[in-house]
């Protein structure tokens, strides 16, 4: 069964959905508007280096994540897990 998914977000960062981003305030109940049963919220940032193009993630706890921004027009997106993201050919930021 498939619901609609409220999540509370920890910090002030950017949640993808696929469909968009949504802003939010440190423990403010957002609804992200995802159907899923497996991941409700992304929280690995898919980021595209602006230097060299070499695609990058960043997991909650990294060097660069608070500030890491995901622009889904310059092909950069949301993951559920580091396998997830790997698979999808990005590799984790080394910071």
């Amino acid at each position: 069964m498939k619901k609609l998914v409220v999540a509370t977000v920890l910090s002030a960062v950017a949640i993808g959905t696929g469909a968009g981003y949504v802003a939010s305030r440190p423990e403010q109940p957002i609804n992200v508007g995802v159907e899923s049963e497996a991941c409700a919220v992304p929280r690995i940032k898919g980021n595209i280096s602006l230097k060299t193009g070499e695609k990058i993630y960043h997991a909650p706890g990294d060097r660069f994540y608070a500030v890491t921004q995901v622009d889904a027009d310059a092909g950069e997106r949301m993951f559920c897990t580091p396998d997830e993201a790997e698979a999808a050919g990005w590799r984790r930021s080394e910071r």
